[in-house]
C-alpha cells in the first residue's frame, strides 16, 4: 500500500527547492556583475591610453606649428629687410630679437645714430617692435652662441648676429634655435646660417634637417 506523503514535509522539500534556486541565482546575479566590472574597466583602460595618445599628438602637433611659425617670421624678416626697408634713411634693415623661454620680438631696424651697427635692445634702434609669444608648455632656447640673441637682416638679406648690448658677433652667422615640448620633452630645432633658414630634429647640439 502506497504511504501518504506528509503535507508538511512535501512544503519543506519546496520551500528548500525554491531557496536552492535562488541562491543560484543570486551566484549568477554576482558573477555576472563580476564581469561586467571587468569589462568596464578594460574599456576605461583602452579609452585612457587612447586618449593619452591624442593627447600627446596634440602637444606634438603644437611643437611643430610653433617651429613653422617662427621659421615663417624669421624668413619674412628677411623678406622685409630686402623689400621694405627705406632707402636714403637711416633705415638698415629688419631683425629678431629672442626672450627665452616663451617669446621674441620682430622689428624694424632704425639706425638712429647713423653708426651703421645695431645699438642694443635698450636703444631706439628697434622700431614697431612686434611680441610674439609661444605656449607656456613650449620653451625657447639658443644653443649656440647663446647670448647673441638678435638676427638681424640687412638690406641685402645678410644676417647679422648681435648681443643685447650691441655687441656684433665676428665671423659667419651660425644660430641653432630649439624649440622644446616641456610635457613630452621631444624638441625641434631651427638653423639659421649665412645662406639657409631650416628646420629640423634637435639631436644633443645639433640640428639635423629633415
Amino acid at each position: 500500500m502506497c504511504r501518504a506523503e506528509d503535507p508538511w514535509r512535501r512544503g519543506i522539500s519546496i520551500q528548500r527547492t525554491e531557496g536552492n534556486d535562488m541562491q543560484a541565482t543570486n551566484n549568477n546575479e554576482n558573477g555576472f556583475t563580476l564581469i561586467e566590472v571587468l569589462i568596464v574597466m578594460v574599456i576605461i583602460g583602452i579609452m585612457s591610453a587612447f586618449a593619452s595618445l591624442g593627447y600627446d599628438l596634440v602637444r606634438k602637433q603644437r611643437l611643430s606649428s610653433a617651429t613653422r611659425e617662427l621659421v615663417a617670421d624669421i624668413q619674412q624678416i628677411r623678406v622685409d629687410a630686402m623689400t621694405s626697408s627705406p632707402t636714403g634713411t637711416t633705415g638698415r634693415g629688419f631683425g629678431i630679437r629672442f626672450v627665452p623661454p616663451t617669446s621674441y620680438i620682430m622689428f624694424a631696424f632704425n639706425d638712429a645714430d647713423s653708426s651703421f651697427t645695431y645699438d642694443g635692445a635698450s636703444s631706439s634702434d628697434e622700431v614697431n617692435p612686434k611680441t610674439r609669444t609661444i605656449s607656456s608648455q613650449l620653451s625657447i632656447q639658443l644653443i649656440n652662441n647663446s647670448t647673441y640673441k638678435v638676427l638681424i637682416y640687412d638690406r641685402s638679406g645678410v644676417p647679422h648676429l648681435y648681443n643685447d648690448s650691441g655687441d656684433l658677433l665676428d665671423g659667419t652667422v651660425d644660430m641653432i634655435l630649439s624649440i622644446t615640448s616641456l610635457s613630452i620633452g621631444n624638441a625641434q630645432c631651427i638653423s639659421v646660417t649665412t645662406n639657409s633658414i631650416r628646420e629640423g630634429v634637435l639631436s644633443g647640439a645639433t640640428c639635423i634637417q629633415q
